[in-house]
């Protein structure tokens, strides 16, 4: 065992001794490369144990999280739907009453002086929400004062409609008649 610790011993001096050589063969240069091993080395060592200690107050904030009970966020998102719930019911009509709408288009139309030839249309869900968009394509004949007071009365007259659309080009020879189409989407409630 005395030997063993001798023999230790001696390696330990004859390691100093060959890199006492090393060092002052290699001079400044070499020093300042030793300095710079050693201080990342040491800060090798003291940044993996910030990470570490992080990393546990990570899982301890996990755990305490997932304990947590989640009422409190629930009501809040509850609410909020709620809010968004009654947006949407109060803002937009409802299916029922969207021939009632389509008469207020048509009587804007008429008192303007506007002829809307047919009416094409098609419902589709609106994504993520609760509405219906039906969208209308209107033919409509008339002169390009009227079409847009027309146009202006029913989009500030009706709130939920969307000028989606317009294609205007001249009638025949008749210089101030427009032929123009027209799309238009309303929105109505899906489910009332």
């Amino acid at each position: 065992m005395a030997a063993i610790g001798m023999a230790g011993a001696n390696a330990v001096r004859a390691l100093s001794g060959r890199l006492r050589r090393l060092a002052r063969g290699a001079g400044w240069a070499g020093g300042v490369g030793v300095g710079l091993i050693v201080a990342a080395l040491a800060g090798g060592l003291l940044a993996d144990g910030y990470i570490d200690d992080e990393g546990r107050g990570i899982a301890h904030e996990r755990a305490r999280l997932m304990r947590a009970p989640l009422d409190p966020a629930a009501g809040r998102i509850d609410s909020d739907r709620a809010r968004l719930e009654r947006f949407y019911a109060q803002r937009f009509p409802g299916e029922a009453e969207l021939p009632a709408r389509l008469g207020r288009l048509y009587a804007a139309a008429q008192a303007q002086g506007v002829e809307i030839r047919r009416v094409d249309y098609r419902i589709t869900p609106e994504p993520a929400t609760p509405l219906k968009r039906v969208v209308l394509a209107l033919p409509v004949r008339g002169d390009f004062p009227h079409i847009h007071a027309w146009l202006s009365a029913v989009l500030v007259d009706m709130p939920e409609l969307a000028l989606e659309g317009l294609s205007i080009k001249r009638a025949g020879g008749e210089a101030n008649t427009l032929e123009t189409e027209i799309r238009l989407a309303i929105f109505v409630g899906g489910g009332r």
